[in-house]
């Protein structure tokens, strides 16, 4: 996570920037419940409805294993206001001084969810990475910026900049 290190963050990616770099960062469309750095943000994502909504209400929450076991939460992108709160956290990487990020993941929908345009997750897992896409797009509007998507979905294509299809292997073995 970043937070707590941003003045190191700013200061490495203006280094950077100074020898003729860009530099990368990686974000995804998912909060932590288990990461202590994410506890505000998922605060303030659970208490708006920002998440996907399990059929008991509150918000759902998948197993994640990314820099290590985690629990998140997927941002519900169906609705405008957490669509604007997610772009405000792409921005963070703005901020941060880096020039873009990998778009990565969007296939954590549960099926039995709830969105705020009133589907379920069944109804949304495909659409989900075209709304991710989306709404990253929106994000980097007005920026000079690279962004390179993993998760896709028909109508993609629209909002994407460069497509990466995930973790080949480098080998030719069978």
């Amino acid at each position: 996570s970043q937070k707590g290190i941003e003045d190191q963050l700013r200061t490495w990616t203006t280094e950077l920037h100074d020898n003729g770099f860009k530099v990368m960062d990686y974000n995804n469309p998912y909060v932590s419940a288990s990461a202590p750095n994410s506890a505000p943000d998922y605060q303030y994502g659970a208490a708006h409805g920002f998440f996907e909504m399990a059929p008991d209400g509150g918000p759902a929450t998948s197993f994640f294993l990314s820099g290590g076991p985690q629990t998140i939460s997927t941002m519900d992108l169906t609705n405008p206001d957490a669509v604007t709160w997610f772009q405000g956290l792409l921005q963070r990487s703005f901020d941060l001084g880096y020039d873009g990020w990998m778009h990565d993941f969007g296939e954590y929908v549960n099926r039995s969810s709830r969105f705020f345009d009133g589907r379920t997750g069944l109804e949304v897992h495909n659409e989900f990475p075209v709304l991710s896409a989306k709404a990253m797009r929106g994000a980097i509007e007005g920026h000079d910026a690279h962004v390179f998507t993993r998760s896709g979905y028909t109508g993609s294509q629209a909002w994407i900049l460069e497509d990466w299809g995930g973790d080949p292997e480098a080998t030719f073995d069978e």
